[in-house]
């Protein structure tokens, strides 16, 4: 299918109320404390889609999992589940590869199979340090990471010696982010409400030590991230901007520290390691669209795009069977 950006324009897009939609999941409030009460009541529900790099060329063997169920995709990079456990208002699907990035996708399940596109980052040495001293590593794209110096294992202990960095940038102006970023732009402000987000940059940093055991950073020991800036979204980027990490146990962004930007960068302070990504937050409402041609049939795996001028980023969905996303 002929990719849709401006769904108003190629084909009859019909606003449609889907039947999962809760309008009380609609705002930002969360009187119970307890994020998870935005996702509504447990259903069954089915995914399919392809896992590729960020060439688009196919991952064989990736191992999909969502909702209680997992596979392993085709060599075609494809895969199917279905029947997983998910909520009506969130699925979080999780995408693991040697050699890869963890990858994955947020979305709401519709009422066919949803369809799901990731594209999984390459988990190449960016570069080394040393602890014990401050040190800093720069990435292909201008991002930054800065040490305090001090680092522990898994299990909280000390580690002395050659620190491994592994790191990617996602620029919002490219394509490529929405496949790539991990869960969706959602997330838990510091308050605990629901919040939208718009991007202005993302960085994902891991660390291992000589032996490959996974390292972190020791409590004290702070790290500086710096996020550039594409000189695009200069004009409208604030001087101040919400730091949020994504939470890959749920599945979704939280809050945490601010970023400055000076010299066409954000920078901010970070006490761990994960996805890290430079926000502004907005309310957020649920919108289903129903694609079809000029006779009403349903397009299927058709990517739909809104745009806003106030929102620098665009929110998309593929459709699924019945044309709906």
């Amino acid at each position: 299918m002929k990719k849709i950006i401006f769904f108003a324009i190629c084909f009859i897009a019909i606003l449609a109320s889907c039947s999962n939609d809760d309008d009380a999941n609609n705002g930002n409030n969360n009187d119970n404390n307890n994020f998870a009460d935005n996702f509504g009541a447990n259903i069954n529900a089915d995914f399919f889609g392809r896992i590729a790099d960020p060439s688009g060329i196919a991952i064989a063997g990736a191992v999909v999992s969502v909702g209680g169920q997992n596979t392993t995709t085709d060599s075609n990079g494809l895969f199917i589940i279905e029947g997983a456990n998910v909520n009506e208002q969130f699925a979080y699907l999780k995408v693991e590869k040697n050699g890869f990035f963890n990858a994955s996708r947020s979305l709401i399940p519709t009422n066919s199979a949803a369809h799901v596109q990731i594209t999984m980052l390459p988990r190449a040495l960016t570069g080394s340090v040393m602890s014990g001293k401050s040190s800093s590593v720069t990435g292909a794209d201008g991002e930054q990471v800065t040490f305090g110096g001090d680092f522990v294992d898994a299990n909280g202990n000390a580690y002395n010696g050659t620190v491994n960095v592994y790191m990617d940038f996602l620029d919002p102006t490219d394509n490529m982010t929405q496949t790539a970023m991990p869960g969706m732009l959602y997330g838990e402000d510091e308050n605990g409400n629901e919040q939208g987000l718009d991007t202005f940059g993302m960085i994902i940093v891991e660390l291992e030590g000589a032996s490959g055991e996974s390292l972190n950073l020791a409590d004290g020991s702070p790290a500086t991230l710096c996020f550039p800036v594409d000189p695009s979204l200069q004009g409208v980027a604030p001087a101040t901007i919400p730091l949020w990490f994504f939470d890959e146990a749920n599945g979704y962004w939280k809050e945490e520290g601010l970023a400055t930007l000076n010299n066409g960068e954000y920078c901010g302070e970070t006490s761990h390691f994960s996805f890290w990504n430079c926000d502004a937050p907005f309310p957020i409402e649920e919108v289903c669209i129903t694609v079809t041609d000029d006779q009403g049939n349903p397009i299927a795996g058709a990517d739909v795009c809104i745009t806003t001028a106030s929102i620098t980023y665009a929110r998309c969905g593929v459709t699924d069977a019945n044309g709906e996303v």
